[in-house]
């Protein structure tokens, strides 16, 4: 989901979160990061935060940029089409990519991975194929339900200051969130946290690799 689309979502339940998710997403207006001098890039140091004037948001920016990524996980190419040369997985490489470098361009693929993982899992766990929505109606939710995963992953500090977003996100009720959406969410969240795991395996281990090749 688009962030302008959350903010309209949240706004018709009576949630403002445009402040939180500008702060989150705003990278080129008055809060965007500075760049890094060419010391703290060779130091490996990021830049956690700037201010441009007395108005200014804070922004942290992402953890690792989409070149560093690739970079260290071992590819000779950046970008979508690319992270099938690399040494990871596709889904754990589409992870760290949306996660640490806030690469949209995977979200479709990463939706399309996880919600086939859902489906695995919803057999193997006896979860229902319905719900009861808001509206009084039963319908479908893993796809939907996948999508607040990659979305809360993009969106966390809008969804930690609002919780009862969770609930209108999925368009059920509080109780029905509670339980069983909450439990079913946390089981995905916990797999897509898998996927950055074991990317974050192999990129230490080719970081370490490499430390002892130049060492």
């Amino acid at each position: 989901m688009k962030a302008a689309d959350l903010v309209v979502l949240a706004s018709a339940h009576g949630i403002d979160i445009r402040h939180t998710v500008a702060s989150e997403t705003n990278t080129r207006g008055a809060a965007r990061p500075r760049r890094r001098t060419e010391l703290e890039r060779a130091a490996g140091l990021p830049v956690r935060e700037t201010v441009e004037g007395k108005a200014s948001r804070v922004v942290r920016p992402r953890e690792w940029t989409h070149a560093e990524t690739g970079i260290a996980a071992g590819g000779k190419r950046i970008g979508l089409h690319g992270a099938l040369e690399l040494r990871l997985q596709r889904m754990p490489w589409f992870a760290v990519q949306y996660s640490w470098a806030g690469d949209r361009d995977v979200y479709q693929e990463l939706h399309r991975g996880l919600t086939l993982s859902a489906l695995k899992i919803a057999e193997q766990q006896h979860w229902p194929w319905q719900i009861g929505m808001a509206n009084g109606k039963r319908d479908y939710y893993i796809e939907r339900l996948t999508e607040l995963v990659l979305d809360e992953e993009g969106y966390k500090r809008a969804f930690t200051e609002a919780p009862g977003l969770y609930a209108i996100y999925m368009g059920v009720t509080p109780q029905t969130w509670s339980k069983p959406l909450s439990g079913f969410f946390l089981t995905l969240q916990e797999r897509y946290q898998r996927w950055i795991e074991l990317a974050r395996g192999t990129i230490q281990s080719k970081l370490r690799t490499d430390e002892l090749a130049t060492g």
